[in-house]
């Protein structure tokens, strides 16, 4: 299943090259409890964003009072952010990156189609050569999906 091309999103070697290729200096945010908590992160030198993805009942408001299942990221069982609205804030900051974690295909599955989705939005605002470079809405994204634990 390819979900972007690897021109699209860039390693995390290339977007942290002050890593100087010591992928041991990455260091991680995972124990987010709050949109405070999130904001901070997303402001301090935190270069990946780590959680888990569930799926939540959200409501759209576009569709009156429907309820909607929607891949949302979790940190600690305490703190939720739907995905997407994440990933957007991500890809504003331009300096982090995101590792999404699994254990329950269907999930997964939702959330390529989230990615998938978002995809066109970050091609539509992204210019010529990846935006010189990863400028504009490109930054790392990892996907893990634990086969021990993983539900069908």
């Amino acid at each position: 299943m390819k979900i972007a091309s690897y021109e699209a999103i860039p390693s995390v070697k290339e977007f942290f090259p002050s890593i100087k290729n010591v992928l041991i200096e990455v260091n991680w945010a995972s124990r987010i409890i709050s949109n405070e908590d999130l904001q901070l992160v997303l402001e301090e030198k935190v270069m990946m964003i780590d959680g888990n993805v569930k799926m939540v009942t959200t409501k759209k408001k576009k569709l009156g009072k429907i309820k909607v299942q929607s891949p949302a990221m979790y940190f600690s069982n305490i703190y939720e952010i739907i995905l997407n609205q994440l990933l957007k804030k991500v890809a504003e900051t331009k300096s982090h990156g995101v590792k999404l974690n699994f254990d329950e295909i269907t999930i997964f599955e939702n959330t390529i189609k989230v990615l998938r989705a978002m995809s066109g939005e970050f091609k539509a605002q992204s210019s010529h050569i990846l935006s010189q470079k990863f400028g504009s809405q490109h930054f790392p994204l990892s996907l893990s999906l634990s086969i021990f634990n993983c539900q069908a």
